[in-house]
């Protein structure tokens, strides 16, 4: 081990072959930076043990330049910024077999990748293998040619969308530039009544492309607030509910802004001359992605006022204080419900209501919790039992605040808005805040929380009383002592 630097010396030519062609993607960098990297122990090592396929070795090898230094690695290096200069990669077609001399270059995949990996992947498809799978599938049947093109096809549009999710958005995938053909080129002529051969084919890439869009625009066109709760968050916030607007509203901006591109625009023309029948539908699919467009938009103008102190609410840090946060809160809701165009039906106010209500009972929890309320009740000082039951207390307070609070404003509401109040069931809004005193078995006054306090104490007092009992000497001897006769 340890010959990597000194390979070219120690006569290890695939080692001396690797570090040319890492000095090659390099040659940019300083004779001192580069003597530095090859007088790295572990640099040097990793280059010998990859050459000889030991084992627990990675099938790769990746070189960066950070902070004036030239890295090597086994794993791709993370979190790459836009302005980064990429790395280099060097991959073995057989991981478990040993480098050969003389035939490295056979054995071996060797490229550079820049920051940004899928806009790389992208264009390295459209540019380098699309060109060459085209000058090389003469020889191939049309069958296999077709499916050569559709596999390529398939990989690019993946590699789009995966751009979309990385930035949060939906990209719609481009049909193949063999594709789209301006539309006279589609037209039959005389010489040709059935029109070119690669019509029919350039046809269906488009109509696969239209299919593609339309399933993705669907799915984004179903995302609602209610389908927010998710195996790790099964009772969202109103923050949730803030950070779901503002991400569809951004989706649907993006679609709307790609569908008015000249490629996406160019696609459809050709379709309309080609009289395809997938047209029609996408068109109507496009208005309703527009009224939707229009209404998130709007929806993330009205809530934008609501996170401040759906904000403060979540992060309140004083149980005892939440109450304070409720009239500003339920107000701006008012505000929202008058001013708005879209964010004023029942389904969306029970929706925002019913997440404050996820968000107190979880403070609920966590006070209840930090207070180890269970520990308390099943203590045994009766101070303890007292404690509980304050906490009890101040948890129905501050719960039953809220609602106070809710139906005071909704009233208001019936007063300003006659025509549009807050006709919803107050059971459809409260169902979980309703349920935590069911669940600690209180009623709708603070009896059963006295009650506990009450039962608590008169058992230590029956225990005290019993162990003062037990501890008597009388009672340990039958009395037997206070009727013995004296001699």
């Amino acid at each position: 081990m340890g010959r990597g630097a000194q390979g070219e010396v120690a006569g290890d030519a695939r080692v001396a072959w690797l570090l040319q062609q890492i000095r090659i993607a390099y040659k940019h960098v300083s004779t001192e930076m580069w003597d530095k990297f090859r007088n790295e122990q572990a640099a040097n090592d990793l280059l010998e043990a990859f050459a000889n396929a030991d084992e627990n070795v990675p099938a790769g090898l990746y070189v960066a330049e950070k902070v004036g230094r030239v890295i090597l690695s086994g794993t791709p290096p993370e979190k790459q910024k836009k302005d980064d200069a990429g790395f280099l990669y060097l991959l073995k077609l057989n991981a478990d077999r040993p480098l050969d001399a003389g035939k490295c270059a056979q054995q071996l995949v060797i490229g550079e990748c820049s920051a940004g990996v899928l806009e790389h992947a992208e264009q390295v498809a459209m540019t380098v293998f699309a060109p060459l799978l085209a000058a090389t599938k003469g020889d191939a049947s049309e069958m296999v040619a077709r499916d050569i093109d559709e596999g390529l096809s398939a990989f690019v549009a993946n590699v789009q969308i995966m751009q979309g999710h990385a930035r949060g958005t939906t990209a719609l995938p481009l049909p193949p530039d063999w594709a789209v053909k301006k539309p006279e080129d589609m037209r039959a002529t005389p010489a040709n009544p059935e029109g070119p051969s690669e019509a029919k084919d350039a046809i269906h890439a488009l109509e696969s492309a239209i299919i593609t869009w339309t399933k993705q625009i669907k799915a984004v066109l179903k995302d609602d607030p209610e389908g927010l709760a998710t195996l790790v968050t099964p009772h969202p916030g109103p923050v949730a509910e803030l950070d779901f607007w503002a991400a569809k509203s951004k989706n649907l901006d993006s679609i709307f802004d790609q569908l008015q591109s000249v490629r996406v625009r160019k696609v459809l023309r050709c379709l309309d001359k080609a009289q395809s029948t997938y047209n029609a539908p996408f068109a109507k699919l496009c208005k309703e992605l527009f009224h939707a467009r229009a209404e998130a938009n709007d929806n993330c103008k009205f809530l934008g006022p609501l996170r401040k102190w759906a904000t403060d609410l979540e992060e309140c840090s004083e149980y005892a204080t939440l109450p304070e946060l409720y009239p500003p809160l339920i107000h701006t809701i008012l505000l929202i419900w008058k001013g708005s165009g879209h964010y004023n039906t029942p389904t969306r106010l029970v929706v925002l209501v019913r997440e404050v209500c996820n968000l107190l009972v979880a403070q609920s929890q966590a006070y209840l919790g930090s207070m180890s309320i269970f520990e308390l009740i099943d203590g045994e000082d009766p101070n303890d039992a007292r404690e509980a039951v304050e906490a009890l207390k101040e948890t129905l307070r501050v719960l039953a605040a809220f609602k106070e609070t809710y139906l005071k404003y909704k009233d208001k509401a019936a007063t300003e808005c006659p025509l549009n109040a807050w006709r919803v069931q107050n059971n459809a809004v409260f169902v979980r805040l309703g349920a935590v005193p069911r669940r600690i078995g209180i009623d709708r006054d603070h009896d059963a929380v006295r009650q506990l306090g009450q039962d608590r104490s008169r058992r230590h007092e029956r225990q005290s009383a019993h162990d003062v009992r037990a501890a008597d000497p009388r009672r340990l001897h039958g009395g037997r002592q206070s009727r013995a006769q004296p001699r």
